[in-house]
């Protein structure tokens, strides 16, 4: 009898890997543990850029960990510009980086949280986000 293949992990089973990468201070391995769970979004446009990379952080010393998104955008003068973005996990909180945030992006955002968190508050873009009703 074969075993089925597993495609894809659960977020408590995520959270618990990167629990355990850092109680080895492993944090290097943390952040690529993230890029593996969370690749499909790179490459996904966002705030007006394209996300470069996800991956998650947990800084040394702290009970919390945040996936970080970095964001690269190209301005009228072909020169690109990185914007990075947090969402926290414990706290279940975009930071101020997510403002001006359309439609379109409040659901990309809204699904990063929902991988990482099922019980996120952010399963309701329109009561989470402050988007404009016609920007989209």
């Amino acid at each position: 009898m074969r075993a089925k293949t597993v495609n894809e992990i659960s977020s408590d089973t995520f959270k618990s890997a990167i629990g355990k990468t850092k109680e080895y201070d492993q944090y290097g391995r943390g952040y690529r543990l993230g890029q593996t769970y969370l690749h499909k979004f790179e490459g996904k446009p966002l705030l007006g850029g394209t996300i470069r990379e996800i991956g998650a952080i947990n800084p040394p010393g702290s009970d919390f960990f945040n996936i970080q998104v970095t964001i690269d955008k190209i301005d009228e003068r072909g020169r690109t510009t990185t914007k990075y973005i947090n969402y926290d996990v414990t706290d279940d909180e975009w930071d101020e980086g997510i403002e001006g945030a359309s439609r379109a992006d409040a659901r990309t955002l809204s699904l990063i949280a929902q991988k990482v968190n099922p019980d996120t508050k952010y399963t309701n873009i329109n009561k989470e986000f402050k988007v404009h009703p016609y920007q989209y």
